[in-house]
């Protein structure tokens, strides 16, 4: 097997684990989910949108932490992960790419690009999806 096969293989592997595993990604290890008290949701709010509510506050946060620091690998992954949440897509290939270029060999930027390929190929909109001709994520 010749390295570009194995390459496509890799990635089709990729994608088939994102798509069983990208869930676990978001969610907060078992422990913080034992310690965490639940949310209640407001009266007439379902709790899909105060998840994501907090999902988008949480990225801003990274976001602005970001902003001053942007050393920190694991903070880009977070928001990448809430930028998939979000099904902010474009944001979440600039953030996963910019891990992928800074750790060569990340795998959780890899798993996180082919899912991000996946799903542009099932939306049909393959180009705009993996941002391409779009700049770097701020501080870049």
């Amino acid at each position: 097997m010749n390295r570009t096969e194995l390459s496509i293989w890799f990635t089709g592997f990729a994608a088939i684990a994102a798509s069983f595993g990208a869930a676990a990604w978001i969610a907060p290890p078992p422990a913080a989910v034992e310690a965490a008290p639940p949310a209640a949701a407001p009266s007439g709010v379902s709790t899909a949108a105060v998840d994501r509510e907090t999902i988008a506050q949480r990225a801003a946060a990274l976001e602005a932490k970001l902003e001053a620091d942007d050393r920190d690998l694991d903070d880009w992954k977070a928001l990448g992960r809430a930028y998939m949440a979000l099904e902010r897509w474009s944001d979440a290939v600039k953030v996963w790419s910019y891990v992928a270029e800074a750790a060569p060999g990340d795998t959780d930027s890899t798993v996180a690009l082919a899912s991000l390929s996946a799903v542009a190929q099932r939306r049909g909109s393959h180009a705009e999806a993996l941002g391409e001709g779009t700049p770097a994520p701020a501080g870049q």
